[in-house]
């Protein structure tokens, strides 16, 4: 299975910003010694398909399903921001259902610029990467218009995002 993009998200965000998605895409995550583990190391696992989420399971690293579903869920999203290693079932998985009107383009490789960001920083370029425009990424961070404007002119100010032409289906 094609190994795609690392996010650092809450599961909440990471779920919206996989909404629009055409394809089955597995999420993963390591997660440090769980009281529900015995303090073991864990795995969690959330698989979308078509953008929904289909199945939500932390489990030991030997395999031991632990949690499911909702329980599962709920113990994401109390946990805050993770990294998520994201495999997609083919190679157009990161293809949006319907191509929106984008307003930027990373660019630079993410991996070049990692440490150099804040934690914001680095959210709102992946969410970028994925096509989002200003109003969603103000919605899934949950910041004002004018925050993700300073951001993004912040970003382009850095050459790490640059304008690009609208796209639209027809």
């Amino acid at each position: 299975m094609a190994q795609g993009p690392r996010y650092v998200l809450p599961v909440a965000v990471l779920l919206a910003t996989m909404s629009d998605l055409q394809a089955t895409v597995t999420a993963q995550t390591h997660l440090a010694a769980l009281p529900e583990a015995d303090n073991e190391a864990c795995l969690a696992e959330l698989t979308l398909v078509q953008g929904h989420l289909r199945h939500c399971r932390i489990s030991t690293l030997p395999g031991q399903v632990l949690l499911q579903q909702a329980a599962a869920l709920h113990l994401l999203e109390r946990l805050g921001e993770l990294e998520w290693r994201l495999q997609p079932s083919s190679p157009d998985a990161f293809v949006p259902r319907e191509a929106t009107q984008r307003r930027w383009q990373v660019a630079v490789p993410l991996s070049a610029v990692r440490g150099s960001l804040s934690q914001r920083e680095k959210q709102v370029l992946l969410l970028i990467e994925s096509q989002h425009g200003p109003e969603q990424i103000a919605r899934l961070l949950c910041l004002s218009g004018d925050q993700i404007e300073q951001l993004v002119e912040a970003l382009a100010a850095r050459a790490l995002i640059r304008p690009t032409e609208e796209r639209r289906n027809r």
